[in-house]
């Protein structure tokens, strides 16, 4: 009797694990058993995405713009008066806003928070995000504003034309560009003026994205719109008129940023930030946000920041809250999805 019943829980367990292999084999037919679609994220952008690295600069005694104070700190007098910042803050981390990025949010999600720490900050080879609060696309030689053709050059020599082509590479880039436009459109009135420049940045954009294909093998994007310029209390300050022309500027440029021509023949995923912040501001309370038009820094009234801001979408004149970035992180992890897995 005892070996029958021995016999019979072998059987048992020959069944069963017939049935998981059977199973295994199922899913991995079926594309069940999740797969990376990359091995490492590299970041180009502005303070969206800038994880640390405007602070060390400013803060490196070999930079020659390297400022005495790189932090903005209560009670945040450095500001302008539209709440602009020229530094990141020492709240929250030495980002511009109060708290982690979404793309340091999102990188966290996905196990990869090692390489989206700042690349300027350190030798770790690891950290791959160039953003820098402040970046404009467009080459300015009488403005000494960091560039993405700074940030690509930057990559490219530390990795030396390695071939990374399964790294995703995330740009954020293009809305200092529009905000400069938008500016040279309030002070020359001449729309030439505004199309050359915005055309300017778009064509320093493609040829550095073309660059990262030749020399790295970039074929997996994730390209992020500009947020909708005319809704950010920085530029609602201006009246209706501006604003509204802000929000021009920037479907212009996005436009021309998703027809890029080097973004043909790889594998590109869209993050659309305009319609996000114009869905924010539409519907506050579909995200918990109780207060979509003003900032929550106060310069010069204590205690110098509103009480909730995780219930401000904006953190000061321009910049979202870190509640808002989590959201975005949020996006990127579905809009990622659409990526082929690598090989």
């Amino acid at each position: 009797m005892k070996s029958i019943h021995v016999q019979k829980l072998r059987s048992i367990e020959q069944a069963l694990i017939s049935i998981s292999i059977a199973m295994f084999l199922v899913l991995l037919s079926s594309g069940a058993v999740a797969q990376k679609a990359f091995d490492r994220i590299v970041v180009f952008g502005t303070s969206l995405s800038d994880p640390g690295n405007a602070f060390a600069l400013l803060n490196d005694p070999a930079n020659p713009f390297r400022l005495t104070q790189p932090l903005n700190v209560p009670p945040y007098d450095e500001l302008d008066e539209y709440l602009v910042p020229d530094r990141p803050y020492a709240k929250g981390g030495h980002h511009f806003t109060n708290g982690a990025t979404w793309i340091e949010q999102f990188a966290q999600g996905q196990g990869f928070a090692g390489d989206v720490r700042p690349a300027f900050q350190g030798n770790s080879i690891k950290a791959t995000n160039y953003a820098i609060g402040g970046t404009r696309a467009y080459v300015n030689p009488n403005n000494p504003m960091p560039t993405f053709a700074y940030q690509v050059n930057a990559f490219v020599d530390r990795f030396s034309g390695t071939p990374l082509p399964n790294a995703l590479y995330v740009i954020e880039i293009g809305s200092n560009d529009v905000r400069d436009a938008l500016a040279i459109a309030l002070t020359t009135l001449n729309s030439d003026d505004v199309s050359v420049r915005l055309q300017a940045a778009l064509t320093e954009i493609n040829s550095y994205i073309l660059y990262l294909k030749q020399t790295n093998g970039a074929n997996k994007f994730l390209i992020l719109s500009v947020p909708d310029i005319g809704l950010v209390p920085a530029v609602k300050a201006f009246g209706q008129g501006v604003s509204e022309l802000a929000t021009r500027l920037t479907e212009q440029f996005n436009e021309g940023l998703y027809s890029l021509p080097a973004l043909s023949g790889v594998d590109v995923v869209t993050l659309d930030l305009f319609t996000k912040l114009r869905n924010f501001v539409a519907t506050p309370s579909d995200f918990g946000f109780i207060n979509v038009n003003t900032p929550c820094v106060t310069p010069n009234q204590p205690p110098f920041t509103c009480s909730k801001p995780d219930t401000y979408l904006f953190w000061d004149g321009i910049h979202p809250t870190k509640a808002a970035h989590a959201i975005i992180a949020q996006d990127a992890a579905q809009a990622i999805a659409g990526l082929k897995a690598k090989p």
